[in-house]
């Protein structure tokens, strides 16, 4: 069994590498666009990829450090109970810094999956784009509240730091 590192990179690996079967009956996918601000002095593509970073999963609202690539996380609601923790995750930052990946690891309600935000800009504002797809257990629940989740929850802190400038 691995061990540090290893164990990072074997769970990256495996997550990228992950075929989900569409015909499977927990199968969950979703892909939405939520815009963050209009394009200015604050609002500027590294100010929301910076944002995105130390926001990438629901929870970790206090959060004032970025994530790096292979760093384990917890997703999470964000409320001092235990009945809205996930599960682990382990997150991937592309090489421009653009794109977070949270892929479920062994633990997480939605193993095996994983969710991707992309940071864009589009008619003069900055968008993040989620994708996320999987067959864990509550499939269902998820296509249901993702959506609200991510571009309700998780872009309301974003947007709210990054005006922070």
């Amino acid at each position: 069994m691995a061990t540090g590192l290893a164990k990072r990179l074997e769970d990256r690996a495996d997550a990228r590498n992950y075929q989900f079967d569409e015909d499977d009956a927990s199968y969950h996918f979703h892909e939405f666009d939520g815009q963050i601000c209009k394009i200015d002095a604050v609002c500027t593509v590294d100010a929301v990829s910076m944002t995105n970073k130390m926001h990438p999963a629901p929870g970790g609202f206090r959060s004032k450090s970025q994530v790096v690539d292979g760093q384990y996380g917890v997703a999470q609601l964000g409320y001092p109970i235990e009945l809205d923790d996930f599960g682990p995750v382990v997150h991937s930052v592309s090489r421009d810094g653009l794109t977070v990946r949270n892929s479920t690891v062994e633990g997480h309600l939605l193993h095996p999956g994983y969710v991707e935000r992309t940071v864009f800009a589009r008619d003069g504002y900055m968008y993040i784009r989620t994708r996320g797809e999987g067959v864990g257990a509550i499939g269902s629940i998820n296509n249901l509240l993702s959506k609200p989740m991510w571009n309700g929850l998780v872009n309301c802190r974003v947007r709210y730091r990054v005006n922070l400038g």
